[in-house]
């Protein structure tokens, strides 16, 4: 079956002047055109080729061999390129772009600004749209979490207080700044761990797993930092908490912790100049 919004590899079942029909397979009755300028000089009949099939701008199932930023069912980060009275329209790399109506913008979109999306087939209008209105559209299945659990996120939002993101593109969390040591912006894919799934099903998150053997592992990564930077650096008390959590992706009280066990372990000196590998 052919699925709009996704790539399909089809056969090439008739040429004609303005292009070649496309279909599964020589005897279906749905066939699809791939306009002249995507066809190759030497796809004849026969051929299978992998083409994306999309609506063009009079609604017509068409075939395409460019390259969509995203699928059906995908979430991207997408540029809004217009805003107008019917609804907002976003570069997803077709020639026909990409229509978020108002009813699937979860707050006023503007021309020139980027938003997580997800690409949708609204099969009522058989049209492929966008819509960041992800409390209505995903799953938001809580159930399927765990604490410490490992999982995928894609940030979607920012506020006062943390990132929103979406877990494995079923769920909606925060992580909070305070536990954030690393640069985060909007539509970064990231990896991270379930810290608590409150009372209510809001989920808290955090990119670091707790314990002993993530220590052990930011411990690794402080003295592979040091010896890429010549062995030395000048890293004192004086260094400020956001200097720590740029150079080493931590805070600066876990950092102390692991300067701690690699000086205790006479892997690293502390002088009042830096810290330098033995």
């Amino acid at each position: 079956m052919i699925k709009i919004g996704r790539f399909n590899e089809l056969e090439v079942v008739k040429k004609v002047d303005f292009g070649v029909y496309l279909a599964e397979h020589s005897e279906a009755a749905t066939k699809i055109l791939l306009p002249r300028k995507y066809v190759a000089d030497d796809l004849e009949i026969g051929d299978k080729i992998k083409v994306f099939i999309y609506l063009d701008s009079e609604d017509r199932i068409v075939a395409t061999t460019e390259q969509p930023f995203a699928q059906v069912g995908e979430i991207k980060l997408l540029k809004c390129i217009d805003a107008n009275k019917i609804g907002a329209f976003f570069d997803w790399g077709l020639e026909k772009d990409l229509f978020v109506p108002f009813k699937h913008q979860n707050f006023r979109m503007f021309k020139g600004e980027s938003y997580v999306l997800k690409v949708l087939h609204d099969e009522r209008s058989n049209r492929i749209i966008g819509s960041n209105c992800f409390h209505k559209i995903l799953p938001c299945r809580v159930e399927d979490l765990t604490e410490n659990q490992e999982v995928k996120m894609i940030v979607y939002g920012e506020t006062d207080i943390g990132y929103k993101v979406i877990i494995d593109r079923k769920n909606l969390g925060m992580i909070f700044k305070n536990q954030i040591f690393q640069k985060v912006k909007l539509g970064d894919e990231l990896s991270g761990f379930v810290s608590k799934i409150r009372p209510d099903g809001k989920i808290d998150l955090v990119l670091q797993k707790s314990g002993f053997k993530n220590k052990l592992s930011e411990k690794d990564k402080v003295l592979e930092i040091l010896k890429s930077a010549g062995g030395f650096m000048p890293i004192t008390a004086k260094t400020t908490p956001a200097e720590i959590a740029d150079i080493f992706g931590m805070s600066k009280r876990t950092y102390k912790q692991m300067i701690g066990m690699l000086y205790k372990e006479r892997q690293v000196e502390i002088t009042d100049d830096g810290v330098r590998v033995l």
